[in-house]
C-alpha cells in the first residue's frame, strides 16, 4: 500500500488489517477470556455494511470469534460509553499475587495452629535442637527439600533455554521464507554473501544448506532438552515421594518440629504476620472488585444505549409500514424466532439506519442484494427516500428483471444508477486485462501489485 508517500508491504492479512485499523482511527476492544482484544474489521463493518451471504438476524453475519454481545459493546464504546481500562498483564499479576499470599497465609495459620497446640514449642525447639532424632529428621528433610528446589531451578533453566532456541529457530525459518520471497543483498556492494549473527550463532545466510543444517541442529537440541525436562520432572517426583515417606514414618510433632525449627517465632509474631498478609489479600481482591464494578456500571449504561437503538429501529419500521406486525425487542432476534423474507430485509434496514441515527457515524451505508426478500414497491420507495435523506453515500446492489430495465424503474435524478449487466463475467480474472487493471489501481495511489 502507498500511504503518505511511503510504500508499505504486508506479508499477512493480519498486518494489512492492522494498517487499515490505523487509518480508521478508534476501533473498540472487548474482553475475551480475560484479555482485551481489538474488534476485527468484519464485525466493525457490520454496523454499516450488510452483505448478501450468511445473513442471520439472531447473530452476526460474520459469526465466528466475535459474538453479538461483542458487537453491542463495540456500539456502546463508539457511542461514547467509556469502558474501564482492562490491563490483562496487571490482572494476571494480581491473581498470581493473591494466590501466593493465600499460600503464605495458610502456612502462617498452620504454624500458628501448631504453636497454639504446643505452647512450649519455641522452648521445646531450643531444648531439643540437639536431640539426635530431631536433628537426623531435620537434616534429611532439609536435604530433600534443597534437592527438590535445585532440580526445579535446573528444570526452569532448561525451559528458558528451550524458549530461546525456539525463538532462534523461528527467526531462521522466517529468514528462509524471506529468502524465498526475494533475494537479500548488501546495499553497499550488492554482494549476496550476507552473514546472520546474534549472541548464539553466526553463519552465511546465502548458503541454504548451512541454514538447513543449523535449523536441524537447533531442532535436535530442543528435542534433547525436552527429554531433559522429563528427566528432571521424574527426579523431582522421586524426591517428593521420599519426602512424603519420611513424613509418614516420623511422629507428626517431631516432623513439624524438624521442618519449622528454623522459623519458630512467638504466637504474637505469627498472628501479626497472618493479619498483615490477610489485609494484603483483601486489598488486592477489592481492587479486582472495583474493576468488576466498573464493568457492571458500564453494562447498565450499555443496556440503556442499546435500548435507544432498538427504539429507533421500531421508529424506522413504523415509517415504512405503520401496520407492521414486526416488532423489535433487541438488536438481534431470538434464535427460535428468526426473521425471513421481507421481514429479514426490513430488520437489516431498520438496524442499519438506527445505528447510523444514534451514532451519526461517518461511514457510508452499503447493502448488497438490497431487494433480496421481495420487498413491496411501496416499502422500497420509502426506504430509498430515507436513504437519500441521510445526506451521505449509500451503495445498494440488486439484480433487476428485464422489464424493470425497460421501464426505467430507477431513473431517478437523485439516484446514480450503474448498470453492470453489459460487463462480461470474470473479466478482471482474465490475464488479458492484468496490465490495465494494475494501471487503474495505481491511479488511486493505493494498492501496489508486486509481480
Amino acid at each position: 500500500m502507498k500511504s503518505e508517500g511511503l510504500l508499505k508491504i504486508f506479508d499477512t492479512d493480519s498486518e494489512l488489517r492492522s494498517f487499515i485499523i490505523s487509518l480508521i482511527g478508534f476501533i473498540p476492544k472487548v474482553q475475551k477470556k480475560g484479555i482485551d482484544v481489538t474488534i476485527d474489521l468484519t464485525t466493525f463493518y457490520e454496523m454499516f455494511f450488510i452483505g448478501q451471504d450468511k445473513r442471520n438476524p439472531s447473530s452476526l453475519i460474520g459469526n465466528g470469534y466475535f459474538k453479538k454481545d461483542d458487537f453491542k459493546s463495540m456500539l456502546c464504546q463508539l457511542g461514547g460509553i467509556k469502558r474501564p481500562n482492562f490491563d490483562s498483564d496487571d490482572e494476571l499479576e494480581t491473581k498470581q499475587m493473591i494466590r501466593e499470599l493465600k499460600v503464605q497465609h495458610k502456612s502462617l495459620v498452620k504454624k500458628l495452629s501448631l504453636l497454639s497446640k504446643t505452647p512450649s514449642l519455641a522452648l521445646l525447639t531450643s531444648k531439643t535442637a540437639d536431640h539426635d532424632n530431631a536433628r537426623i529428621v531435620r537434616s534429611k528433610a532439609k536435604l530433600l527439600t534443597e534437592e527438590i528446589n535445585e532440580k526445579r531451578k535446573q528444570r526452569n533453566r532448561e525451559t528458558i533455554r528451550i524458549e530461546k532456541l525456539t525463538v532462534l529457530k523461528n527467526e531462521l525459518n522466517s529468514l528462509n521464507r524471506n529468502m524465498d520471497l526475494g533475494e537479500i543483498v548488501c546495499f553497499d556492494c550488492g554482494s549476496a554473501n550476507i552473514v546472520f549473527k546474534n549472541r548464539n550463532i553466526e553463519f552465511d545466510v546465502s548458503n541454504k544448506e548451512v541454514r538447513s543444517e543449523i535449523i536441524k541442529s537447533i531442532s535436535d537440541n530442543i528435542a534433547d532438552k525436552n527429554e531433559a525436562l522429563l528427566s528432571f520432572s521424574h527426579e523431582i517426583n522421586i524426591l517428593q515421594i521420599r519426602l512424603r515417606e519420611l513424613e509418614k514414618t516420623t511422629p507428626p510433632d517431631l516432623f513439624q518440629l524438624a521442618m519449622f525449627s528454623d522459623d519458630i517465632r512467638t504466637e504474637e509474631q505469627y498472628d501479626s504476620d497472618a493479619h498483615k498478609t490477610l489485609l494484603k489479600i483483601q486489598e488486592l481482591e477489592n481492587r479486582q472488585l472495583n474493576v468488576k464494578k466498573g464493568f457492571n456500571d458500564t453494562k447498565t449504561q450499555c443496556v440503556e444505549f442499546i435500548d435507544r437503538i432498538v427504539t429507533s429501529m421500531n421508529e424506522y419500521r413504523d415509517a415504512i409500514d405503520p401496520n407492521a406486525r414486526l416488532h423489535f425487542n433487541d438488536l438481534f432476534s431470538k434464535s427460535n424466532n428468526v426473521f425471513s423474507g421481507s421481514d429479514e430485509q426490513e430488520y437489516y434496514y431498520c438496524r442499519t439506519m438506527a445505528i447510523n441515527d444514534v451514532l451519526s457515524h461517518k461511514f457510508p451505508i452499503i447493502f448488497d442484494a438490497f431487494r433480496d426478500g421481495e420487498l413491496s414497491s411501496n416499502k422500497e420507495e420509502k426506504m430509498l427516500d430515507e436513504f437519500i435523506g441521510l445526506g451521505k453515500q449509500v451503495i445498494l446492489t440488486s439484480t433487476l428483471k428485464k422489464e424493470e430495465y425497460n421501464s426505467g424503474k430507477y431513473s431517478d435524478k437523485r439516484i446514480t444508477s450503474i448498470d453492470y449487466s453489459m460487463h462480461p463475467n470474470g473479466k478482471l480474472l482474465s490475464p488479458d486485462y492484468n496490465e490495465k487493471f494494475r494501471n487503474s489501481i495505481n491511479s488511486f495511489g493505493g494498492l501496489i501489485i508486486l509481480s
